[in-house]
């Protein structure tokens, strides 16, 4: 960022957040989606209380597009959706379709919350829908 500013580089830095979905074997998502389907326990940090932001990859995908085709010059852009939902949140929503699964919980030094502030992307984007994560969850659990 320094360098660019200094040498009056136009750049766009990408600080995306909690990214889902596509064939992603490292989220969250992807590892309740997997237990549920391989009858396995999730091991889950704090009893699934540190919120996060949850951005799907068609989104994230979108995005980019948007600044590439654009030529796009806005510094440092978060890549979120500017809501928190915890890990314990999205459990007690498959609940209430019957989807239970069995969590393990450990204590870990984490991070209690983040969201990104998406005030630039949407100036960017306009209003704009982006995937809801629990239509996603609800797809992908009952895909077989």
């Amino acid at each position: 960022e320094r360098f660019c500013n200094d040498n009056r580089i136009d750049y766009t830095i990408t600080r995306i957040f909690n990214m889902y979905g596509g064939d992603d074997h490292f989220s969250i998502v992807s590892k309740i989606v997997n237990a549920y389907k391989n009858r396995e326990t999730l091991n889950i940090f704090n009893k699934g209380t540190a919120t996060r932001d949850f951005i799907h990859i068609c989104d994230v995908v979108e995005v980019y597009r948007v600044l590439l085709q654009d030529k796009i010059n806005a510094n440092i852009i978060n890549l979120g959706r500017g809501i928190e939902m915890s890990v314990s949140n999205l459990l007690e929503f498959l609940e209430k379709y019957n989807i239970h699964i069995k969590t393990k919980s450990k204590s870990r030094s984490e991070l209690k919350k983040s969201t990104a502030d998406v005030t630039k992307l949407l100036e960017i984007m306009g209003e704009r829908e982006f995937i809801q994560i629990s239509d996603f969850l609800l797809e992908k659990i009952k895909e077989n």
